[in-house]
């Protein structure tokens, strides 16, 4: 499926690996659609209560690994890979 959130999780761990470890909401995002490539045209696709569909696709992935124990949320607006999220196989996403 085109907007399945589940083809970011593994580019979020890889760009926040790359950032050392953890990163501003924005720039997570933009090194993740420059990552994969996403056309501006994709970008330019809205959710129907406004807003970019990639990045909300993207918000959501995070949540999910969040919830997965692999990003600590604990600072607003940083993503942080927890120690379970410098160590998982993203191959397994």
């Amino acid at each position: 499926m085109k907007y399945d959130r589940i083809r970011y999780l593994a580019p979020i761990v890889e760009t926040l690996r790359e950032m050392g470890g953890s990163g501003r909401t924005a720039e997570v995002i933009d090194r993740v659609i420059d990552k994969l490539g996403i056309s501006e045209e994709e970008q330019s696709e809205e959710v129907p209560t406004g807003g970019s569909r990639v990045r909300n696709q993207i918000q959501w992935a995070r949540w999910r690994l969040v919830l997965g124990g692999i990003i600590d949320r604990s600072e607003k607006g940083v993503w942080t890979l927890t120690p379970l999220g410098h160590e998982i196989d993203t191959a397994t996403f």
